[in-house]
């Protein structure tokens, strides 16, 4: 008699979609959607970036954080403010 499930295996569970603050490691509060944590009400940012293995990938930072974050950055990083 053998072990054999007829069940498929568990699916990986990709963790790199997470909304977790790259500054301080807080994690997002529950949303709709993307555009939700972005909001006013939200205040969280995210930009795009590349990684050491030449990937793209998304960071998220919570309101202090990404005033920090801005601040610190480099003039030619930084929107001109209007």
């Amino acid at each position: 008699m053998s072990a054999h499930s007829s069940s498929a295996p568990a699916p990986h569970v990709d963790n790199s979609n997470s909304k977790v603050c790259l500054g301080c490691g807080a994690v997002a509060p529950p949303a709709d959607e993307d555009a939700t944590l972005i909001s006013i009400a939200h205040g969280w940012r995210c930009l795009r970036a590349v990684n050491s293995s030449n990937r793209v990938v998304i960071e998220w930072r919570c309101p202090t954080c990404w005033t920090l974050f801005r601040a610190k950055a480099p003039a030619s990083e930084r929107r001109p403010k209007t």
